[in-house]
């Protein structure tokens, strides 16, 4: 009786366990959230600012967006630089310890630069992917 009592509970204790956990989906979805509730739009630095995080859930993908200010704000100072970024910001991400869970599970990146006078108006965009990172 006593082992069967000690197994009930067991079993009740993983069952909790693992209905209160979060699927990473959901979690990369209230991180990028509160990212962007907590933090933006940060101050300009580089001529950038990011103004939120997203998450698409039907990609994996974390999208990060930036307005563009001063004179960066041209798609002219992004022309045959576009490599020369993406390498760059592979770096980063490689590099990086924060949303490493994200990463070694698989997640990609997207970097959406947009000019501040018309947020419409992309100016630079690339998506880092593991093979990018990893």
């Amino acid at each position: 009786m006593r082992k069967a009592m000690t197994a009930v509970v067991a079993l009740t204790a993983v069952m909790l366990t693992v209905g209160c956990q979060e699927k990473l989906e959901d979690r990369a979805e209230r991180e990028c959230r509160e990212q962007t509730e907590k933090n933006c739009p940060t101050p300009v630095e580089n001529f950038a600012s990011m103004d939120s995080m997203t998450f698409e859930r039907s990609t994996h993908t974390i999208v990060h967006h930036y307005s563009v200010y001063d004179r960066a704000d041209d798609s002219l100072a992004f022309v045959g630089k576009e490599e020369e970024m993406h390498r760059e910001l592979a770096k980063v991400m490689a590099n990086t310890t924060e949303g490493r869970i994200y990463k070694d599970a698989g997640y990609n990146y997207r970097f959406i630069y947009r000019s501040h006078k018309d947020p419409q108006r992309i100016l630079y965009s690339t998506d880092i992917t593991p093979k990018d990172y990893k």
